[in-house]
C-alpha cells in the first residue's frame, strides 16, 4: 500500500472515530469562527453531512462564505485532520430525510420537515494529517481523493 493511500486510510479512521468536530466558519465580515459540532461520519465519502439549527451563526455564515473547515482531533493519539472544503445548506428533501436519525427528534420534533432542522453538505477538498509528534511541525498534506 502507497504511503499516500495510508494517510488517506487514517483520515478515514479518525474522521469516524470522532463522534465531535469543530466546524470553521467566516461571518459576513469576514471574521473566523469555530465551534464544536456532533459528528456521525464514517470518514468514507466524499461529502460529510452535519446537523444544526436554522437559528445559529453557522446558517447565516455559510449562506454568505461557502468556505468552510473541519477539525477532528483524537486526544488520547494526539492525531488529527483538517479537512478544508466548502459547506452547503441542503434543500433537497429525499436527503433530508435519507440523513435524518431518530435521536435528533428531541431538537426536531417534525422530523427531517422541520423548519428548524438543517442539513449541511461539507465538500471536502484538502486534508491536513496530523499523526501524532514524531513528525514534528510538517504534517503530510493531501488533496482530497474520488471516494
Amino acid at each position: 500500500m502507497t504511503e499516500e493511500r495510508l494517510v488517506r486510510k487514517e483520515i478515514s479512521r479518525v474522521i469516524e472515530a470522532c463522534h465531535t468536530t469543530t466546524l470553521m466558519t467566516v461571518d459576513e465580515i469576514g471574521r473566523p469562527w469555530a465551534r464544536r459540532m456532533s459528528d456521525h461520519n464514517d470518514g468514507a465519502a466524499q461529502t460529510l453531512r452535519l446537523q444544526t439549527s436554522a437559528r445559529t451563526h453557522k446558517v447565516a455564515h455559510l449562506r454568505a462564505h461557502a468556505e468552510a473547515g473541519l477539525c477532528y482531533f483524537l486526544p488520547d493519539e494526539r492525531r488529527y485532520v483538517f479537512a478544508a472544503g466548502t459547506c452547503r445548506v441542503v434543500d433537497d428533501p429525499v436527503l433530508r430525510e435519507r440523513h435524518f436519525r431518530e435521536s435528533l427528534r428531541r431538537y426536531w420534533p417534525q422530523g427531517p420537515t422541520d423548519l428548524d432542522y438543517v442539513l449541511l453538505a461539507f465538500n471536502r477538498r484538502s486534508y491536513v494529517y496530523y499523526p501524532g509528534l514524531q513528525v514534528g511541525h510538517f504534517p503530510p498534506r493531501i488533496d482530497a481523493w474520488e471516494c
